[in-house]
């Protein structure tokens, strides 16, 4: 990026600022010294707890925030919430080796951005930075495993289909009359059809909108735009 250009990301010194939160001195290390590594990142600050994240993150504005879960006092989760509130641009990616599926799944509620488990190999963390850092979210593979598979629970579940069923072209034809407050024999006797085939297609209609009356019907065509509102 030229000197003078925005975007919605910031840079310090051209790279993405990371600030590092882990219990584990050896932890945090190992991180900053693979980090340094790749010369569009830049580790701008550490913390041991939660609680001191709160403290410096303020003051650092990092643009990506690696989050252990489990640390003394404040938790991962709990640094999370507070942190969303003061920084909401900051991306925060649980960096961790929980990979159980309510930690992920709490962790996506909370606005993290990411789910990265400690035992991935250093390019699938920086990718990770990257990513998020471009407001994508990032997830390892496991960690996709578990969302899709408690997506697929949740769809097997479902009894509505998530596919619309469409009208036929008559039923459209049916609907619009109907709308404009005619009756089932004024509609029969326009389009050339019996009363009953009229009722069958009133059924139909019905059913496939999930609507139990005309008045339904009639706020279901404003809504699509199909009649003007006087």
């Amino acid at each position: 990026m030229k000197k003078g250009e925005q975007d919605n990301t910031s840079y310090q010194d051209g790279k993405i600022k990371v600030f590092i939160v882990d219990d584990h001195p050896i932890v945090r290390s190992g991180l900053t010294n693979e980090l340094k590594k790749y010369p569009d990142i830049k580790v701008i600050g550490e913390a041991a707890s939660g609680d001191e994240a709160i403290e410096k993150i303020e003051r650092e504005e990092p643009d990506v925030i690696l989050m252990d879960i489990t640390m003394p006092g404040m938790t991962g989760l709990e640094a999370t919430v507070l942190i969303r509130k003061k920084l909401p641009k900051a991306r925060i990616i649980a960096l961790t080796m929980h990979d159980n599926k309510d930690y992920v799944f709490e962790f996506i509620r909370l606005g993290a951005m990411g789910y990265v488990m400690k035992d991935a190999n250093p390019d699938e963390l920086i990718k990770a930075i990257e990513t998020v850092f471009s407001d994508v979210p990032y997830y390892s593979s496991t960690v996709q495993k578990t969302i899709l598979k408690q997506h697929a629970e949740i769809l097997r579940k479902s009894k509505k289909s998530f596919i619309e069923e469409t009208l036929t072209s008559r039923e459209f034809d049916v609907l619009m009359h109907l709308v404009s407050g005619l009756s089932n024999k004024e509609i029969a006797k326009k389009l050339f059809l019996s009363v009953r085939t009229v009722e069958t297609h009133r059924e139909h209609i019905m059913k496939k909108l999930n609507i139990k009356n005309v008045a339904g019907l009639t706020k279901y065509a404003i809504s699509q735009g199909l009649i003007d509102v006087k």
